[in-house]
């Protein structure tokens, strides 16, 4: 094996790792509850925000931004693509810590992208809180803006590569928030004051 692949290979696992850090579910134990038994039982940002309140739910936020970050930042250290980083979205979404299970990702995908490029990450987010404040619905949010993440990173001509890892992660969200998307159809999806 190469040092080029050993060091492909130590990107993508760190980046899983870092990623899998489920630091919601951490949080919500710490303030003696199991987040997977609480609201929509989904171990993210939003669900910590609904059943444990905004503050509690905003450092979860930072934190699983920060991860994605921190994974981006980190792959440089190994000479690998900085794509690679998209492995921390996959350690949030799938974490070897909850057996598997995890939350969606959209946090852990701005963080990445906050170190891929500024702009197309202010922008995205812009998207996201235009469209939350509108519909006070989290998970319309959350799909638009990864929709938009892509054509934003197009826009500052970021490289190809970057651009065709969040167009597999906006898909990746949007198959994801499929039960949000259900329940929105039929007018049942929760807002972000709601409490389950």
């Amino acid at each position: 094996m190469s040092f080029d692949s050993v060091g492909l290979a130590l990107a993508a696992l760190s980046s899983y790792f870092l990623g899998a850090l489920p630091f919601s579910a951490w949080i919500a134990r710490w303030c003696g509850v199991d987040i997977r038994h609480l609201g929509s039982g989904n171990p993210g940002a939003t669900n910590v925000a609904r059943t444990l309140g905004l503050s509690v739910g905003a450092l979860a936020l930072l934190l699983d931004l920060g991860k994605g970050a921190a994974a981006a930042a980190l792959v440089g250290a190994f000479h690998a693509p900085l794509a690679v980083a998209g492995f921390a979205v996959l350690g949030h979404n799938w974490s070897v810590f909850l057996r598997f299970g995890g939350g969606k990702g959209v946090a852990t995908s701005l963080g990445v992208l906050f170190v891929v490029s500024l702009p197309a990450a202010l922008a995205t987010v812009g998207v996201w809180f235009v469209l939350v404040a509108l519909t006070r619905k989290v998970s319309i949010g959350s799909v638009i803006s990864m929709g938009f993440a892509p054509a934003f990173l197009w826009w500052v001509k970021a490289d190809t590569t970057l651009v065709g890892l969040f167009v597999a992660l906006a898909a990746l969200s949007l198959f994801l928030h499929r039960a949000n998307l259900r329940r929105l159809l039929k007018g049942q999806e929760l807002s972000l004051s709601a409490k389950r």
